[in-house]
């Protein structure tokens, strides 16, 4: 990427090709991706940058441009950038491990390639964020939402009571989708709320995402290596280090924080939305 691009925004294909962007719907894998694309030499992944929250303010995306080159300049001139990390690497779940501390990312050549992963920002306005930066690699994970759901039952407030008004859902959100989500959002039964609110991310991953770069939780659980090698191949052709990363398989634990009801919701609000995706079995 030409670091003397000026801030006029949208990029070029060129000038926009070596940034990386992790999304999808929350409790997917979008942390697990970052952690393992991360450890690939010359790829720097910045999990859910404490200045997003300020710099997505902006709708154009120009604050957020500008942050990116700041992240870049210091990683290129070996400052300590802050993350989340724990023994090295790039947490693989922010829940269980999402400590911020400054650390160096060390690369070797000046082509490096700068990601950044966020779910609900991100995939708030994914629209945009391909319109911006058209050159730029796109990751968005799924998960079935039994699964999905699951995890939100045993996770963060916002996830667990599907909050609407105060989650980055819907702060970034354009009219269109406020207007969507004030409906979610007007549904008292909070379990009904949880499997409406999937529905509704699943649909923006449908309307926004290119069907290429949507990845399924459970495939790259079954083979990590084919995906994170895909990523690297994107924008290096020399063929990337053997892939050691070590994954556990799902836990299928998560499912039974699902009471009858629960799926009952998700069937009603999801199996549409959830077929498109490929999950077929609700």
């Amino acid at each position: 990427m030409d670091e003397s691009v000026g801030q006029a925004l949208p990029l070029t294909v060129a000038q926009s090709e070596r940034m990386l962007f992790i999304t999808g719907i929350p409790r997917s894998g979008t942390s697990l991706m970052a952690s393992l694309v991360s450890q690939l030499p010359n790829i720097v992944v910045l999990n859910e940058p404490r200045e997003m929250v300020q710099i997505f303010q902006d709708p154009t995306l120009r604050d957020f441009y500008a942050a990116y080159r700041t992240w870049r300049q210091h990683i290129a001139d070996g400052r300590p950038i802050e993350n989340q990390w724990i023994d090295g690497k790039v947490v693989s779940d922010t829940w269980t491990n999402g400590q911020r501390h400054f650390d160096v990312s060390a690369v070797t050549r000046k082509d490096f390639v700068l990601g950044t992963k966020n779910p609900l920002a991100y995939l708030t306005r994914l629209q945009t964020i391909r319109e911006v930066f058209p050159g730029a690699k796109i990751v968005v994970l799924v998960r079935h939402p039994y699964y999905a759901i699951g995890s939100w039952k045993q996770t963060f407030p916002h996830l667990r009571h599907a909050t609407i008004r105060e989650s980055a859902v819907f702060q970034f959100a354009n009219p269109r989708q406020r207007q969507t989500l004030s409906v979610v959002d007007e549904i008292d039964d909070e379990p009904m709320r949880r499997a409406a609110l999937w529905n509704y991310l699943a649909k923006e991953v449908i309307a926004s995402a290119d069907p290429a770069t949507i990845l399924r939780y459970e495939d790259v659980i079954e083979q990590p290596s084919t995906y994170v090698e895909e990523v690297y191949r994107s924008f290096f052709t020399d063929q990337p280090p053997e892939c050691s990363a070590g994954l556990s398989t799902r836990n299928d634990a998560q499912r039974y924080a699902l009471d009858e009801y629960d799926i009952t919701c998700i069937r009603l609000q999801c199996r549409e939305s959830a077929a498109c995706l490929g999950y077929y079995e609700l």
